[in-house]
């Protein structure tokens, strides 16, 4: 039995780095969305609060898929190695991604602006928004 965790040691380090990967993987997803959107106070704590909660349940369902919630403290320093990695790999390339993504999006608004329906309900959108302020 002794022998037995001793040779799945090994193993089970591998699958707590994966499990870092994946959170990692999880916050550029998240930093991608709020990055994209803007965020304010209360989308960057809802995005925060979303991303913990995928990443303990990845962890707490990959844990116990592979050795049935037997925790280990090397388990630990296993994630955070995981995720130190995805952060140091990833970083630059997800940067790059975004801004491409974000930049195609506005390019996109901005054909679509060019139609005339498109034109009239924003054109009402700021009359409106003019009848507003002058309102006031």
């Amino acid at each position: 039995m002794i022998l037995s965790d001793v040779l799945n040691q090994g193993l089970y380090f591998g699958v707590s780095i994966f499990c870092g990967l994946v959170c990692g993987i999880f916050y550029d997803v998240f930093y991608v969305i709020r990055k994209m959107t803007d965020a304010g106070k209360i989308l960057t704590f809802l995005c925060d609060m979303i991303f913990a909660v995928l990443s303990v349940l990845t962890i707490f369902y990959i844990i116990y898929i592979t050795n049935g919630f037997d925790f280990k403290w090397y388990m630990i320093m296993g994630i955070y190695v995981g995720f130190s990695l995805e952060r140091l790999n990833f970083k630059k390339p997800v940067a790059y991604v975004t801004e491409k993504v974000y930049n195609g999006f506005v390019k996109l608004y901005k054909y679509f602006l060019n139609f005339k329906i498109f034109k009239k309900f924003t054109n009402n959108r700021e009359e409106k928004a003019d009848d507003r302020k002058t309102a006031l």
